[in-house]
């Protein structure tokens, strides 16, 4: 196998990787039992926001520098 094309898949599957796990911070929830201060909830929740964002800017970039895999609608 070419290897462009498995390290473009590697950076496919690490951007999606670190999106996920940024949107599990984002869409989770605190534990009741042990609350924390809203200021530091919002500096989670903006932080994984942020991260998101960037990911997205990363991932046109990478997509313009031709970095990305190509990938069909039929597949």
């Amino acid at each position: 196998m070419n290897t462009k094309k498995v390290l473009s898949w590697l950076l496919l599957s690490a951007l999606f990787g670190i999106g996920m796990i940024a949107f599990m911070v984002l869409a989770g929830d605190e534990d009741p039992t042990n609350p924390m201060p809203l200021g530091k909830w919002f500096l989670i929740k903006g932080i994984a926001l942020i991260v998101i964002a960037l990911l997205s800017f990363f991932g046109r970039y990478c997509d313009r520098k031709g970095w990305l895999p190509e990938i069909s609608e039929e597949d």
